[in-house]
């Protein structure tokens, strides 16, 4: 009986009536040969201006959200502003660069040499700086293993996790300890398009602030946009000019209603070093749809699973604990086109593919272990499931829908405390709407699910006012008849 499900959470339910640190992975090894091979090895620098506190901080690899290895700083430890130290794996280490000394470890984390990540961690548990790394992917660009490091290029660029702002040391045997040699100071800092949702007749204007951390003035030398009608299509690019400080602009052209534009930004330094500009971590160009008649409304977030119950789900690695989901629902009685519409967090931002159509009166779920999902769960036949590496708070975060445009269609800041439900913080409910609706920026208008494990892609177990009134009403009535 599903009554079985719903109790332990209704039993619960009456019981209880951030941007990247300065400190970052600045350069690793996982498959060194020869004559430095000293097993693996990170290095973490600070990019900042003041000293930074990283005791508690830990490292780890792809595991350590499965209970694998984590090394943890000791109590103590501070790094002032470009200081840098190592946390070596074994003492093959210390016999390789006897004079490095600005060392911790050993850690006991050893990195696979195909295909794996290096992952930074602050003391709260909170993700610092994600390496993900593959030599048999991202077209073999990570080196497949030699006697020379990977060293991050660009620190200051906002997406400094992909193989775009890392390349390999220029020196044998890297230089661990030390500032990287072939750090490059680039960086844009915003960016911003006018009008933000272009019609067929209108010239969009594009602004970025770009910088080089490295001049006084931090002044760049040249910037250009580079865009398309295809993600993967040819890019024709236009310069960009100066204003005034660190902004620069360009205009591009107008399109026919229904176009996709794709573009990116590149700047380059006095040494002719470049940075390229994307929409996000994964290298995604910005975009925008040409339209005369945008979508602002109908889609809800409907759903919130932000801390599951740590024994739902179990697979060959074993307790597989924190998948989460974010539940949209269509309320309209209108089928809607959501092609490139964006799913954002306080820390992530991903896009719907193409071709994407939410029915009327379905749901859409987006989730970070699709696997857990169809696992701990009997979905629907044809349930719309896209997974994505996002991170949901466990004391509060904020969930953006946004058209193609980047247009807000809805957005709900939820809290794990009073007056939002607080029996959805690890117990096993997820938070649910009581009413599509409803006003879901309110905390009133949620409610811990009935369901143990959610309801992603059904109607959700809570109760809408209007049918939990009715029900008490039919109660006391047969009460009465008594």
């Amino acid at each position: 009986m599903k009554l079985n499900k719903y109790l332990p959470a209704l039993i619960a339910g009456l019981m209880s009536l951030g941007v990247l640190a300065d400190v970052l992975i600045s350069e690793f090894t996982y498959d060194a040969k020869k004559p430095f091979k000293s097993d693996d090895w990170v290095e973490i620098c600070n990019y900042g201006d003041g000293a930074v506190d990283v005791s508690g901080w830990k490292l780890g690899d792809d595991k350590y959200e499965d209970g694998g290895t984590l090394f943890t700083i000791p109590e103590g430890t501070t790094l002032a502003s470009g200081e840098c130290v190592v946390l070596y794996s074994d003492a093959a280490f210390t016999a390789i660069y006897p004079n490095v000394t600005n060392i911790l470890g050993p850690t006991g984390i050893g990195f696979s040499k195909s295909d794996d990540a290096v992952v930074l961690l602050d003391k709260t548990g909170k993700v610092q700086h994600k390496i993900e790394y593959s030599t048999i992917s991202d077209g073999g660009e990570w080196p497949d293993g030699s006697a020379y490091s990977n060293v991050l290029v660009y620190p200051y660029a906002d997406y400094n996790n992909t193989w775009q702002t890392w390349s390999v040391s220029s020196a044998e045997g890297g230089s661990p300890g030390t500032k990287n040699s072939e750090t490059c100071g680039l960086y844009v800092g915003k960016h911003s398009r006018n009008p933000n949702a272009p019609t067929s007749v209108t010239s969009p204007e594009i602004h970025i602030w770009a910088y080089d951390n490295s001049r006084a003035d931090k002044q760049v030398q040249s910037a250009r946009i580079y865009y398309s009608t295809s993600e993967n299509g040819e890019y024709t690019y236009k310069n960009m000019t100066r204003l005034e400080g660190n902004e620069w602009v360009c205009s591009l052209p107008a399109m026919e209603e229904g176009t996709t534009v794709f573009y990116y930004a590149l700047v380059e330094d006095v040494n002719g070093k470049t940075l390229r500009k994307y929409w996000n971590a994964y290298r995604a160009p910005y975009m925008y749809v040409v339209t005369n008649d945008p979508v602002y409304s109908g889609i809800v977030i409907n759903e919130i699973m932000y801390q599951c119950l740590d024994i739902a789900y179990t697979n060959s690695k074993g307790n597989c604990k924190n998948y989460e989901y974010v539940e949209l629902f269509n309320r309209t009685d209108e089928d809607i086109d959501v092609s490139y519409w964006r799913f954002e967090t306080e820390d992530d931002k991903y896009r719907l593919p193409k071709d994407t159509i939410l029915g009327a009166g379905e749901f859409l779920l987006i989730t970070d272990r699709k696997e857990a999902i169809e696992t701990v769960y009997a979905l629907p036949v044809g349930a719309a499931i896209y997974e994505f590496d996002f991170g949901l708070s466990n004391a509060g975060d904020t969930i953006y829908i946004q058209n193609a445009n980047g247009q807000e269609v809805d957005s709900v800041t939820y809290r794990s405390t009073a007056p939002w439900p607080t029996g959805c913080a690890g117990l096993g409910p997820s938070l649910e709407l009581s009413d599509p609706n409803a006003d879901n920026t309110q905390p009133n208008a949620w409610a811990s699910s009935v369901a143990i494990y959610g309801t992603p892609c059904e109607m959700n177990s809570v109760p809408e006012p209007a049918f939990a009134l009715m029900t008490l009403l039919a109660l006391a009535c047969a009460c009465l008849r008594r």
